[in-house]
């Protein structure tokens, strides 16, 4: 028993040693974060976070933040647009460039989901669902890791980046009518992987975080009834934010699951179909995720609609700007589609 123990405090110890750098500069003043889906949220919680620490903080998102801060910059972007995502990232990257610094921490956290069945769904839902939870991470990845590489490196070799990409659990083990979802987390969950290995060569400058969480205390899943709260609680998703801006303080890559369940569920898929079905049974997994027919989605997103909308189009800046305005008043977008475009938040 006690050498059991003494084996597992060496892995523990060890496993934190290996996740740490030798040097990383703290949270400061001079640290520029982007979050996206700041606006509500963990990502809002991750936002507040990182200003109190001291960092200046842009948020790209359909929806305004009802706080302001001397150092948060409000960016309205279209995040289902990779044309609209591509012009504001190289506008910032670019105004930062020429200012001698750039984005030292980068959080990819915006997403949106779907109660429906896979052989329900739209294919512009599809599409709308992976541009948001899969390409834009993609799209924001690309530009930000490269320019880091190829222009800040060659004048600060001791650039720091620290990049954590928000995903779910559920892109480990994906319940009933989330097919889509979790196919979209699970990508992410892959993307994070490789990069990691393909960045190694980089690994004193550019650290990343995966985080892979169960059911939080926001706004996506309110409709989701909870259920084995003893063995999945709630995850608080301020507690979290606390959490996650920790670990970039000090530099720690790998990966947060929460709740404690969560560090597990991926060896679930490793086992015998019976046995999946039987941990899906007790869990209830797959009940608590309920079709959401079109008349019930239009009350769910209503609120959020009109409250985005009384926040952006009231607002001067986006009334000069036709393309957003043309983009989100579309001749033939539904409730639906305008919904999911302001609801950007995890």
């Amino acid at each position: 028993m006690f050498l059991t123990s003494l084996v597992f405090a060496f892995v523990y110890k060890f496993s934190v040693y290996y996740n740490l750098p030798k040097s990383w500069k703290k949270i400061s003043s001079s640290d520029i974060a982007l979050v996206t889906g700041g606006s509500n949220g963990l990502g809002l919680g991750l936002v507040k976070e990182l200003l109190r620490r001291g960092a200046s903080v842009y948020i790209f998102d359909v929806s305004k933040p009802k706080f302001q801060h001397d150092n948060l910059v409000y960016v309205y972007c279209d995040l289902d647009d990779e044309q609209s995502v591509n012009t504001e990232l190289e506008k910032l990257i670019d105004e930062l460039n020429s200012k001698n610094t750039w984005i030292s921490i980068l959080i990819n956290n915006a997403g949106i989901r779907d109660n429906k069945p896979l052989i329900k769904l739209s294919g512009d839902r599809v599409k709308t669902m992976f541009n948001i939870n899969t390409m834009l991470p993609i799209w924001i990845l690309q530009k930000v890791i490269s320019n880091h590489i190829d222009k800040v490196l060659s004048v600060q070799p001791d650039g720091q980046l620290f990049v954590v990409t928000v995903s779910s659990i559920l892109g480990t083990l994906a319940p009933k009518n989330l097919s889509v979802y979790s196919a979209t987390k699970a990508a992410t969950i892959l993307i994070h992987e490789a990069l990691h290995q393909e960045l190694k060569e980089y690994l004193n400058n550019i650290r990343l975080l995966l985080v892979t969480t169960g059911q939080m205390s926001t706004a996506m899943f309110k409709d989701v009834e909870p259920s084995k709260l003893f063995f999945a609680p709630i995850v608080n998703h301020i507690e979290l934010a606390k959490l996650v801006v920790d670990k970039i303080n000090v530099g720690y890559v790998g990966c947060i699951s929460k709740p404690f369940y969560a560090n597990f569920l991926p060896g679930v898929r490793t086992v015998p179909q019976c046995i999946q079905d039987f941990c899906r049974y007790i869990s209830e997994m797959d009940n608590k995720i309920k079709e959401l027919e079109n008349k019930n989605l239009y009350l769910f997103f209503l609120f959020n609609l009109f409250n985005s909308f009384s926040t952006n189009f009231v607002n001067a800046s986006l009334l000069k700007n036709p393309t957003t305005s043309k983009n989100l008043l579309k001749p033939n977008a539904t409730l639906t589609d305008l919904s999911f475009k302001l609801i950007v938040t995890l």
